[in-house]
């Protein structure tokens, strides 16, 4: 794999840790101006339920649009860093698809646990109750399966933040997975 160089004119061409953290977090508000939806699921079970598929639909290819389109997620295109190839081309689908494939299966599990949940909980107690209640019961009604995801969900996206700091050329896993890095966009042709 031929891979861009380190630096180009004493400039560093990969994104920091700090840029890729700062884009996490401006995607994380994209993420929560979608899962208000959520909150509007006081109609019927079904529609909650129709609600959690969409909107886990739209966050889980929200990242593989962006990359697969632009480069970048929102965040990415906010700091000015892309997703591309390690010769600096651009990716398509496929590599986009890899890259977001740890989440997209932890998104389905997180559906999946939710989707049961709204079937087997009180209906009637669930739609009365209070937003912030809402979550409470959902939880309360599957402790042990969302204790074990939550685990699993943190211990990734920790091994991610771990992985990124070790190496010379700030790559995830997911861009190990998929062969990809983050540049600084000022770097590509």
């Amino acid at each position: 794999m031929n891979f861009m160089p380190l630096e180009i004119k004493g400039k560093q061409v990969y994104s920091t840790f700090s840029q890729r953290f700062r884009a996490g977090l401006i995607d994380f508000g994209v993420a929560l101006l979608m899962l208000t939806l959520i909150y509007f699921e006081t109609i019927s079970i079904p529609v909650a339920i129709g609600i959690h598929i969409f909107t886990g639909f739209i966050g889980t290819f929200y990242a593989i649009y962006f990359h697969a389109n632009y480069g970048a997620t929102i965040g990415k295109l906010v700091m000015k860093i892309r997703v591309v190839n390690p010769d600096g081309t651009k990716i398509g689908y496929k590599k986009a698809l890899l890259r977001s494939s740890v989440d997209v299966i932890l998104s389905i599990l997180i559906i999946w646990i939710t989707i049961y949940t709204l079937l087997n909980i009180n209906a009637q107690a669930f739609l009365s109750a209070e937003l912030v209640d809402r979550s409470d019961m959902l939880v309360m009604f599957y402790p042990e399966l969302q204790e074990k995801l939550d685990y699993l969900v943190v211990g990734w996206y920790f091994s991610e933040f771990v992985v990124l700091t070790m190496n010379k050329r700030k790559r995830a896993l997911h861009d190990y997975i998929a062969g990809t890095i983050v540049v600084n966009k000022d770097f590509l042709q």
